[in-house]
């Protein structure tokens, strides 16, 4: 008869060994007993010690904001479902909006190309309200008086960045006359019936383009609304 850790049992001893025939399953251990730590990854019915848990949990990630490695995989989520379950690339496949003609909702946003792009880019109102103002005369414009620094007979170019107008007013000399041309092409020539004659010559500078006044008249006063 043989007792351990409290169970008895019939035992017989051959060559030194113990072996029991009847002892109760379940046994219930006290202190601190230990057995040989399996290795890693083991899936056995082995008995698992301390050391091989702590091991197998320092490689899952957190629970909290966990920094996933591989290619993680989780279960997919019925279409059409709105919850915080995990989105897997198949869920997305089968739910994402159509790149052909998508229905938008809300407020959607996008980036704002640079003023003057002319590609098939999306345009936000931002760019919208940007190119509009950049053909609008008047727009962020005020009237100059530039008369001290042009002269009839000289060619100047538009480097605003936008439409500008000029308004010029001349005097009738002897046989004097006017001409606008701007970017090469005649617009107008004006040539006042009386001497002294007092006249106001308006006209439109696309932006970039060269403009020239050219004839005989006094200039009196040149402004431009730019």
């Amino acid at each position: 008869m043989v007792i351990i850790n409290g169970t008895t049992g019939i035992d017989t001893i051959q060559d030194g060994t113990v072996t029991s025939s009847d002892l109760a399953t379940s046994i219930a251990l006290t202190g601190v007993p230990t057995a040989p730590t399996a290795a890693a990854g083991t899936n056995t019915t082995q008995l698992a010690t301390t050391a091989f848990v702590t091991t197998a949990d320092n490689l899952k990630a957190n629970v909290s904001s966990p920094t996933l490695t591989g290619t993680p995989t989780a279960p997919t989520a019925t279409s059409g479902t709105n919850t915080t379950q995990i989105a897997t690339t198949a869920f997305v496949v089968a739910n994402g909006t159509p790149s052909a003609s998508p229905a938008l909702t809300g407020t959607p946003t996008a980036p704002t190309a640079t003023a003057g792009t002319n590609t098939t880019q999306l345009a936000t109102t931002a760019f919208a309200k940007t190119q509009s103002e950049s053909v609008a005369i008047g727009v962020n414009q005020t009237w100059q008086d530039v008369t001290a620094s042009r002269a009839i007979g000289t060619t100047y170019t538009n480097s605003t960045g936008k439409p500008i107008e000029v308004l010029l007013t001349a005097t009738q000399v002897g046989g004097g006359s006017l001409s606008v041309t701007i970017n090469g092409a005649l617009i107008y020539t004006i040539a006042p019936q009386q001497i002294g004659e007092k006249d106001v010559f308006p006209f439109i500078v696309q932006n970039g383009m060269t403009y020239l006044v050219s004839g005989t008249m006094t200039k009196n006063q040149w402004m431009e609304l730019r």
